[in-house]
């Protein structure tokens, strides 16, 4: 049994201390009251120090038991301080009260280990663990209300499983009439032994979960961050080309409502359904106010001029959708972030003055060679001028614009993106009727 009990001591210490790497690895230089990691990693160590103080109490005796038991205990109160902090601030009087307690338990332990019988020492250690468990247990129930992770719920099944197994170690320990033998945890019985494999394994089990839910609230903070670096992103690339703008700010709501109507439409139509799924068209939505980012890099004389541009004006306008593609692409990689808003804009920016018949520019694409997102936002924008005044023209009629748009299918449009603006016609209307100028 002594054998048995040093390799399972030893090798769960050697898997504590595998474990132990990975919050070590992330913890900050400057110790935080705050930072869960910190007790994770606290916990961590000090099971691994209880299993090689077991694994050396044959080879040394005396205080290894106590010290052994103690960092038990300790691992119990850095779990119940890892969870706490999940849910509230850790006061430092609650951790000066928890380093006196471990102190002070530890004098306890040594001298009942000294003059008291083995089922005294058991029924320590199990009631102190039994109290931490439920502390552990109330956190990890106000956690889970509010994060309901699986994880969560794992750990307080793995916790409320280890108060049993205590519970019944020391009932088992109470049936046992006679102790002479009891000298250790060496000399127990086949069931103490049992109970407290059972009780090791499943603090293994509560650090590998604890790992994964670590490391799955990391990949979700990550998401969160990326998602307001792109949020802060476009909302200066936004502010940027609405400085340079020479349309109202209702332009670029009523734009971004029509694309989001022909891109639902074409959806209701099955049209393009594996380009068309609710993200890619909340991308498209967002992405749309940054089609004319472009015209950022167009010089005023030319951008504002009130009057009709010459052939030479006319070759440098044309070139705000290359400057816009560009200012999207340097953006994105300067901060790291790509995703479906960013790749739509690109695509918007790039695409928007290109015509179904190959005779639009930058780069004369023509049919499905051109993106999407550009073709729907091609008749959105050519709707929109056409019906909006502006002090160089007067707007065209709803009747007039819905005209002229079928009067040039498969000419500038896409067939089937101007059969959905057909359908929607009368919210296209009311889109611009409700946000004119």
């Amino acid at each position: 049994m002594e054998l048995t009990n040093q390799v399972i001591y030893l090798g769960f210490g050697l898997i504590f201390f595998g474990l132990c790497f990975s919050p070590l690895h992330d913890l900050q230089h400057q110790f935080s009251l705050q930072s869960s990691v910190h007790y994770w990693a606290f916990s961590l160590v000090a099971m691994t120090l209880s299993c090689f103080f077991f694994f050396l109490f044959p080879l040394v005796g005396g205080l290894t038991l106590t010290f052994g038991n103690l960092m038990q205990v300790a691992a119990g109160g850095g779990l119940g301080l890892l969870f706490k902090s999940l849910n509230s601030r850790i006061k430092k009087s609650l951790l000066i009260s928890f380093c006196v307690s471990i102190l002070l338990l530890g004098v306890v332990a040594e001298f009942i280990r000294a003059n008291s019988a083995y089922d005294v020492r058991v029924e320590l250690l199990s009631s102190t663990l039994i109290a931490l468990s439920l502390w552990q247990l109330y956190e990890l129930a106000i956690q889970y209300l509010r994060s309901k992770s699986i994880y969560i719920w794992f750990l307080i099944l793995a916790i409320a499983a280890q108060i049993v197994i205590w519970s019944y170690r020391i009932w088992v320990v109470d049936q046992y009439s006679s102790f002479d033998s009891h000298n250790s945890i060496y000399d127990e019985h086949i069931p103490e032994f049992v109970a407290r494999l059972l009780v090791i394994i499943l603090y293994a089990l509560i650090f590998i979960a604890i790992g994964n839910y670590h490391y799955d609230w990391l990949i979700t903070r990550e998401r969160e961050r990326r998602q307001d670096k792109e949020e802060q992103m476009l909302t200066a690339l936004k502010s940027l080309a609405s400085a340079r703008d020479i349309n109202t700010g209702n332009h670029i709501v009523r734009t971004q409502k029509y694309v989001k109507v022909l891109a639902e439409r074409l959806k209701e139509m099955g049209y393009r359904s594996d380009l068309l799924d609710e993200k890619a068209i909340n991308a498209m939505y967002r992405a749309a106010p940054l089609h004319d980012i472009g015209k950022v890099g167009i010089p005023d004389n030319i951008l504002l001029k009130a009057g009709p541009l010459t052939s030479e004006e006319w070759a440098v306008m044309r070139t705000h959708t290359f400057i816009g593609e560009s200012v999207l692409k340097a953006s994105a990689e300067s901060l790291r972030v790509r995703d479906r808003v960013i790749e739509s804009a690109i695509q918007i920016a790039g695409g928007h003055h290109e015509k179904w018949d190959g005779t639009g520019y930058p780069r004369g694409l023509s049919s499905e060679d051109i993106p999407l997102d550009a073709r729907i936002m091609a008749l959105a924008d050519a709707y929109d001028a056409l019906v909006t005044s502006r002090p160089y023209k007067t707007g065209w009629t709803h009747e007039e614009a819905v005209e002229e748009i079928i009067g040039k299918k498969m000419t500038h449009f896409d067939p089937t993106i101007v059969e959905a603006f057909v359908i929607e016609k009368d919210a296209f209307n009311e889109i611009a009727r409700r946000y004119q100028d």
